[in-house]
């Protein structure tokens, strides 16, 4: 999938809900909803980098002080790659964005 990223300052409306139908298919209890909420409780501390394809907003993630927080791909394109491209473009785009040593894998709902 030819997946781009951007890297946006404030979110819209359109934005939040395409984010927030793509967290839909995590977990609830899950660390991520935990961190995407304080994301949204004081954006100006964290940059938020959008995946699009086809004008689609298909996965999400957003640094701290240049450590990625969380990381979201969307459930239907899950397992082609979108993620994985997503981080090479991240690492081309933003070369001292710290990954995280371990990530969480969640089940699908």
């Amino acid at each position: 999938m030819p997946v781009t990223i951007s890297k946006i300052s404030s979110i819209d409306p359109k934005t939040l809900a395409a984010c927030e139908r793509i967290l839909a298919s995590i977990p609830e209890s899950s660390a991520l909803n935990s961190l995407w909420q304080q994301y949204l409780n004081k954006p100006d501390q964290y940059t938020l980098w959008l995946g699009w394809f086809n004008e689609r907003v298909v996965g999400f993630l957003w640094l701290e002080d240049q450590c990625i927080q969380g990381f979201a791909v969307h459930l239907a394109t899950q397992g082609r790659g979108v993620g994985s491209r997503m981080a090479q473009l991240i690492n081309e785009h933003y070369p001292a964005a710290k990954w995280p040593t371990t990530l969480q894998h969640f089940e699908q709902k």
